[in-house]
């Protein structure tokens, strides 16, 4: 879930070549601030991939407006949008938004008290912020019904957790944790299972006969079940390549196994990739679109028009369908292998001393070229194995992917789609 994060500045430092601003660190990352601000200072970091609210704009004048005379009247957020962007102003990166505590004064100020590490959507019931889903026009090849009435399944189907920013979580690791870092990949997510479904009728009812159980196979998008008898469009206008990467599944499922993972690619011939095509010229770094082109690809290596499927996670349900055995990185590895299937790409295995050091290992192997095709890497994702009850993972992405990510998002066609969908986008 998107939030603020009430927090202090750090290394505070000048901006070159500007009078009136300053660098700092925020979670890690570059920001842009005023020169007025100061490291004891409190205040708000809003990521990126987030919207503020009007209200919480217009109370501090961050909407871009004009004066009468057709001058720049203040304020730098689209006026519809109002979300928040990676940018680069003056050759500097600032990857979120930070402001004072002051912005919440249009509140009643006696009603809270922030303290540092507070997380915040709203207050006092007033949105503050929220995560970003752009509005367009509606997608021409979707043809779902974003108002229909979701049916309801007899069986549990878990969703996939969401995995939080390993920024706002490092106080999570200790000395002697070990940890595999893998190659986060840029697709669409995946999930089969092969799971119990309970039937009844009235007579059993009436003759008090137990439930009948059956078991059935079954395949979804992160929040969306596909029915092979009847596949919905989608946001990609097909289910048809998730239904082919289940039956690639299907076969090595265990009763009450559930395994995750990431298609990548094209959803099919002559269509758009998975990722969608991004401008490099937006980092405004011709070494980087030198060596990449203007437009990239994400296509981990799939040649155009087809997709593959990398699994990176596996696990056993319980009969309420609760998670009971998270399998491990290495059994997640011997199983892949047995089954045929694809692991999402190892860069580092080890243990840390603390908090510092992941910090720095997610750095390192955040950035560079993916380990599966010619094009940049969108991030990693840290997992402590020694949690063996828990899929205890943390992810990172790079500001590169960030920038170039963010403007492919604004391109999307998305209205019309129901929030399900939108979220296999995010």
């Amino acid at each position: 879930m998107y939030c603020g994060y009430i927090t202090k500045l750090s290394n505070i430092r000048a901006m070159p070549n500007a009078d009136r601003l300053n660098l700092a660190d925020c979670f890690g990352n570059q920001i842009i601030v005023s020169k007025n601000h100061t490291e004891d200072e409190l205040g708000v970091y809003f990521p990126v991939d987030g919207q503020l609210s009007e209200e919480f704009c217009e109370a501090n004048d961050l909407v871009r407006r004009k004066n009468p005379d057709g001058t720049d009247g203040g304020g730098y957020l689209d006026p519809n949008k109002r979300n928040i962007r990676a940018l680069k102003l003056r050759g500097e990166r600032s990857d979120g938004l930070w402001l004072p505590i002051s912005c919440f004064e249009y509140l009643d100020k006696h009603s809270f008290d922030f303290k540092e590490g507070d997380q915040i959507t709203s207050i006092n019931g007033k949105e503050i912020c929220k995560k970003y889903i752009p509005k367009h026009k509606t997608l021409g090849q979707f043809h779902g019904n974003s108002k229909k009435k979701k049916k309801k399944y007899n069986f549990v189907f878990p969703e996939h957790i969401d995995t939080p920013q390993l920024a706002y979580s490092l106080s999570s690791f200790k000395n002697g944790d070990r940890i595999t870092i893998t190659e986060k990949l840029e697709g669409t997510s995946h999930r089969s299972a092969l799971v119990p479904v309970k039937a009844t009728s009235w007579w059993r009812k009436l003759l008090r006969l137990p439930e009948k159980v059956e078991w059935k196979d079954v395949c979804g998008s992160r929040r969306v079940l596909i029915e092979e008898e009847k596949p919905n469009d989608g946001f990609y206008g097909t289910s048809n390549f998730r239904l082919e990467v289940h039956k690639k599944i299907k076969p090595f499922l265990m009763k009450n196994m559930e395994v995750f993972a990431e298609i990548v690619g094209w959803p099919g011939e002559g269509m758009a990739p998975l990722m969608g095509e991004v401008d490099t010229t937006c980092l405004k770094n011709k070494e980087f679109t030198r060596d990449y082109g203007k437009t990239m690809v994400f296509n981990y290596g799939c040649d155009e028009g087809k997709f593959d499927f990398y699994v990176y996670r596996i696990c056993l349900l319980d009969d309420d369908g609760d998670v009971a055995v998270e399998f491990s990185t290495e059994q997640i590895q011997d199983y892949c292998k047995k089954c045929g299937w694809k692991y999402v790409p190892i860069l580092y295995k080890g243990f840390i001393k603390d908090a510092e050091e992941v910090e720095k290992l997610a750095q390192e192997y955040c950035d560079g070229e993916s380990t599966l095709a010619h094009h940049w890497r969108e991030g990693c994702v840290i997992r402590r194995d020694n949690k063996a009850d828990k899929f205890d993972v943390y992810k990172q992405k790079n500001f590169a992917f960030k920038m170039m990510r963010g403007l492919a998002t604004e391109n999307m066609k998305t209205e019309g789609l129901s929030e399900d969908i939108i979220e296999e986008m995010s």
